[in-house]
């Protein structure tokens, strides 16, 4: 391949720029174009959170557009994706943030609730929930453990 992954999306984007990119099962769909914007936003996310390029943000949910986006945002912003798998059991998934370095967290609302925010305070990540975060910044909702 001549491209790095970064240039692939840049340039898929711009070239199917109305055309769907993802779509959920009979669920939620959105353009290349819609796409591109919630990569922005999810940009000026992490700069809000102070994240670095190279740091490490855990991503805790199922597969579906939500989790796909976040995916894209933490590589386009060059930060280290940490990926939880929505099946592992509550301590395994504590075990995995404490030990990753996760500076950020994005989790879908449901799996918040079988896993207790709590439990993350002395791990110093901060937890976002993604569960409509795709749609508009202002619905994130952010739990400061640090």
């Amino acid at each position: 391949m001549k491209e790095n992954f970064i240039q692939f999306i840049d340039n898929s984007i711009k070239k199917n720029w109305s055309q769907n990119a993802f779509a959920d099962y009979k669920g939620e769909s959105m353009t290349y174009a819609e796409l591109a914007e919630r990569i922005a936003r999810l940009h000026l996310v992490f700069d809000a959170f102070d994240v670095k390029k190279g740091d490490k943000v855990a991503l805790f949910g199922k597969n579906t557009t939500h989790q796909s986006v976040a995916y894209m945002a933490f590589n386009t912003y060059g930060a280290g994706t940490v990926s939880i798998l929505p099946d592992f059991k509550p301590n395994d998934v504590h075990h995995i943030v404490n030990h990753s370095d996760s500076v950020l967290m994005f989790a879908c609302g449901f799996l918040m609730v079988s896993v207790p925010i709590p439990q993350f305070r002395s791990y110093g990540a901060k937890i976002l929930s993604i569960t409509v975060f795709a749609t508009n910044i202002s619905h994130l909702r952010c739990s400061n453990t640090g």
